[in-house]
């Protein structure tokens, strides 16, 4: 095969063609040395690095053409860690394949349609070229496809009767062309030219004159033509038939020996991705707010003034990256104040005994902090000292309709270091600590004034390392800084998403199928007062509308035939069972799957299972079932687990359903719960390694007994606080649970994929805070 790299950089200059790697890679050396260090070149948030690939007329073949336009289609989605986001699917200077005839058919592209309605990034270059740089205009983003439409597309490629069509079905047909020169599709097949040969262009790349930058991506894209050699269609779709749920770029392209493209580009992801960067000067603050009508959008809303985090983008959910947030319950005791003693009687000299007042310890000595004076005081505090110990914490009057201070959160953010997301509420984008409602205070308790509630909400993290690392982090400053209490009436809860990606009806149905036929396992791992906790109602247990309206007739019911895709028709033998289940599938909208779970109509009473945001299906599935805790261990497994759960039901295909759900509904059966039922329940998930702690767990709460009376939860006035944590056992926790690998068994026909917080992030040093 003969190949020819041609590369230019969309600022007016070209580089010259050549055939001989080593020739053209000192040429390009000697340009960007003239370029960078003679004259004032800037490759800014317009421009990109475009990259030709050119085959000979021998080699460009239909079948060869297919197989390269498979592989391109497949490997894309993987590429959100390669670019930064003003460079996505949804630039217009580089416009993905979702708006190409592959699914548009023949519909031509109205850009003036698409940019009514736009999502608003933070320039790249704002205060490195100029302050106040206005925000970049992105489309709104072409989000996942659904597998079938997915497999459609790769369906259509391979059925193109020669390479004029190929080229016709890569291409972005836009309407109005002329009214936007900057247009350009982020791949681009080209007609042969007058030698017969073709070029495939990568146009997406963001601007650049840094030569390890033009030089890796230049390996990337030879690299995957190279793939595709002497290969068809068919064989590349069977090669990766799950691509992009079960790999990351990288090690997809290790895997195909592609180790310094992969290494170049791994070690951007701690960067901004844009290597120019590095040579511009910071010329003010990092965000500056002299001009607050550029950072708001039409509605005055504050979601576009966020530039989007790569952790939240539509490409992470695609590869099976779950996001997460916690609520942590708990109580705080305030102390007594003892009142000054009245002047001393004029008949008796007391002055040796005067009392001078103050606050009443019954813990003197321990030294931790109590509550303040008021609610909002102790709240603030708390805050403060979460905020001290590196993990921004601020309170929920701050976030309060009309009282919320944009300008003020967003300088917050940046003296902090952090980066505003877009799409995600401000209240949930740092730690949040708040009073309580559900938890009433335990007045004169203990020798104290009150043990009153308070609830701690993190921000949205993702299943990664560093946020597990986060959690425990907060759970040691927590106990390390303050007397606190666990008592029956507090609740864990834990909600999870598929970071800014709309959950559809499809996806909450099987959710809750399987939680239905999981809940018993699930409840072993609870205090026994869960079972029949108001707030966090069992979804086939007593008091919920699926036991209490249990109909025979249900088990009866006409259901889609995709039901039958994720039940066993073994489930005939568990008609209360099947009876909820078909129930459940019959929902037509999330209203009334949610009135399923929640008897009470939206009441005071919750599901063990609770969908918060129904109206709009965006935001997260809320699991409440564990009992109040502070054990960063307890915490971390039981957030693994209800990820891992989430994941099966989003991607697990039907062929693991029929197996998993056969072994765990047999927990239902009366008496203990069987070791084996438990190792296969965990091995399914790929947490096997967490079998002794939880049969540990099983027995421990199997020995106790439950009181749901939510009045009767006084805690006794020598319950003890939580204990401190160590620096020993905080990095033990980071290394053996946040970093460890955990495998999902359960996607078919792939490599056990490796969660985001294995091997594929290094363990960081560990910041405790004390």
């Amino acid at each position: 095969m003969s190949k020819k790299t041609k590369l230019i950089n969309l600022i007016g200059l070209g580089f010259v063609d050549t055939s001989a790697n080593l020739d053209l890679k000192r040429q390009l050396k000697k340009i960007l040395i003239i370029l960078n260090r003679k004259y004032l070149t800037v490759s800014n948030a317009e421009t990109r690095l475009k990259v030709a690939v050119h085959l000979n007329r021998y080699d460009a073949t239909p079948e060869q053409m297919k197989a390269i336009a498979a592989l391109i289609w497949i490997a894309d989605p993987l590429l959100g860690d390669v670019h930064p986001p003003h460079c996505g699917p949804n630039s217009i200077s580089s416009l993905g394949l979702r708006y190409s005839k592959l699914i548009r058919d023949e519909s031509p592209l109205s850009l003036k349609a698409q940019l009514v309605s736009t999502i608003r990034t933070e320039d790249p270059w704002n205060n490195h070229l100029s302050p106040n740089r206005r925000p970049l205009k992105l489309l709104s983003h072409p989000g996942e496809l659904k597998e079938a439409k997915y497999h459609d597309v790769v369906e259509k490629i391979l059925g193109a009767d020669s390479v004029d069509h190929l080229i016709d079905l890569m291409s972005v047909s836009i309407h109005d062309a002329k009214d936007y020169p900057q247009a350009s599709p982020a791949y681009r097949f080209e007609l042969p030219d007058e030698s017969g040969g073709v070029a495939i262009w990568f146009n997406q790349h963001c601007g650049t004159l840094d030569y390890h930058g033009i030089d890796n991506w230049i390996a990337f894209c030879v690299g995957i033509i190279l793939l595709s050699i002497g290969k068809n269609g068919a064989s590349i779709s069977d090669s990766y038939p799950k691509l992009r749920y079960s790999s990351g770029i990288f090690a997809f392209l290790r895997e195909n020996g592609l180790y310094k493209p992969a290494a170049y580009f791994e070690a951007t992801l701690k960067t901004n991705k844009i290597p120019d960067l590095d040579r511009w000067p910071i010329v003010s603050e990092a965000v500056s707010f002299r001009n607050e009508d550029s950072l708001l959008s039409s509605d005055g809303f504050y979601t576009t003034t966020a530039f989007l985090d790569s952790d939240f983008t539509p490409s992470r959910s695609a590869r099976n990256v779950c996001s997460f947030g916690i609520e942590l319950e708990m109580y705080i005791p305030t102390k007594r104040y003892r009142p000054k003693s009245p002047p001393p009687s004029l008949l008796l000299d007391l002055s040796d005994s005067a009392d001078t007042g103050g606050y009443i310890d019954p813990h003197s000595n321990d030294d931790r902090q109590t509550g303040l004076s008021s609610p909002t005081e102790t709240v603030d505090h708390i805050a403060a000292v979460l905020t001290k110990k590196g993990q921004l914490a601020t309170n929920t009057a701050m976030h309060d309709g009309l009282d919320f201070y944009q300008t003020a959160w967003l300088k917050m953010l940046v003296e902090h270091r952090l980066v505003p997301t877009a799409g995600i509420d401000h209240k949930y984008q740092t730690w949040t600590v708040t009073t309580d409602g559900s938890l009433h205070a335990f007045k004169g308790w203990a020798g104290y004034e009150s043990a009153s509630g308070i609830e701690v909400v993190s921000p949205v993290l993702q299943d990664r390392a560093t946020s597990w690392e986060k959690v425990v982090n907060v759970l040691s400053s927590l106990r390390n800084n303050f007397r606190l209490l666990e008592t029956s009436n507090c609740g864990f809860h834990i909600h999870i998403a598929k970071g800014l990606e709309t959950l559809s009806i499809h996806l909450l149905r099987k959710l809750c199928i399987l939680m239905c036929c999981v809940e018993d396992v699930i409840l072993r791992f609870c205090h026994p007062s869960r079972r029949r906790n108001k707030w966090a109602l069992n979804i086939l247990g007593e008091g919920s509308f699926l036991h209490d309206k249990y109909n025979e007739g249900w088990q009866h019911l006409e259901v889609a035939s995709d039901f039958w895709h994720y039940v066993p028709r073994s489930m005939a033998s568990f008609p209360s069972i099947l009876g909820p289940l078909k129930k459940i599938w019959n929902a037509k909208d999330e209203k009334e799957l949610q009135v399923l779970l929640n008897p009470s109509g939206f009441g005071f009473e919750k599901s063990g299972i609770f969908l918060p945001k129904w109206r709009s299906l965006n935001g997260t599935v809320e699991f409440r079932y564990l009992e109040g805790t502070l054990d960063p261990d307890l915490i971390i497994r039981w957030g693994q687990l209800l990820t891992a759960l989430f994941r099966f039901a989003d991607k697990a295909p039907s062929e693991k359903w029929e197996p998993f759900l056969a072994t765990v509904v047999r927990s239902r059966q009366p008496g203990a719960l069987d070791p084996n039922l438990l190792r296969e329940f965990l091995t399914f998930l790929g947490l096997e390694d967490d079998y002794d702690f939880w049969t540990h767990r099983v027995n421990t709460m199997s020995e106790l007994e439950g009181d749901n009376d939510q009045l009767s939860c006084r805690p006794d006035d020598n319950q003890e606080f939580c204990s401190r944590i160590d620096e020993v056992e905080i990095a033990a926790l980071h290394k053996n649970l946040c970093h460890r690998k955990r495998t999902h068994p359960f996607l078919v026909g792939e490599r056990a994929e490796e969660a985001k917080g294995g091997t594929t992030e290094s363990a960081s040093p560990a910041n405790n805070p004390q």
